[in-house]
């Protein structure tokens, strides 16, 4: 059964559209980890950039989907391009704007049940009065 850093290896290079080569290169790791019977990485840094690489890599996928090819290779530089030159950081920054988008439009409150703005809320047709709630009183209870 192939290791766990194998089979991110293998995910990665498809992701990313490279060959196990250039995917060594990129993250800087020795290519043995391509290798089926390969074990997970001895040096611990070598596995960190591996695995945070492809758990941003695998965001991207759920978030682009089939769009992920083409926008590993837009720009200039392209994120590929970045991650080819090791700027690590630049490619999830740009990672960051797709996986985190951010909005000016606020965020709908989901404690309250406003209407949808320009919605007029529906009049109702008979009121209901109640009255105020009364103070809480605590009683004993028997021991």
């Amino acid at each position: 059964m192939p290791s766990r850093a194998h089979t991110a290896f293998k995910e990665l290079a498809s992701w990313l559209g490279v060959s196990e080569h250039e995917l060594s290169d990129i993250l800087g790791i020795s290519r043995a980890v391509s290798r089926e019977n390969a074990t997970e990485p001895h040096n611990k840094a070598e596995a960190r950039r591996l695995y945070e690489l492809h758990s941003v890599v695998s965001a991207l996928q759920r978030a682009l989907g089939s769009d992920l090819a083409g926008w590993l290779r837009r720009g200039s530089p392209s994120p590929l391009e970045l991650l080819k030159q090791q700027e690590h950081e630049g490619f999830e920054r740009r990672a960051d704007e797709v996986i985190f988008p951010t909005t000016r439009e606020p965020r709908r409150r989901l404690d309250t049940a406003s209407e949808p703005r320009g919605s007029e809320p529906a009049a109702p047709k008979g009121t209901l009065h109640l009255k105020p709630a009364g103070r809480a009183r605590s009683r004993r209870l028997p021991r």
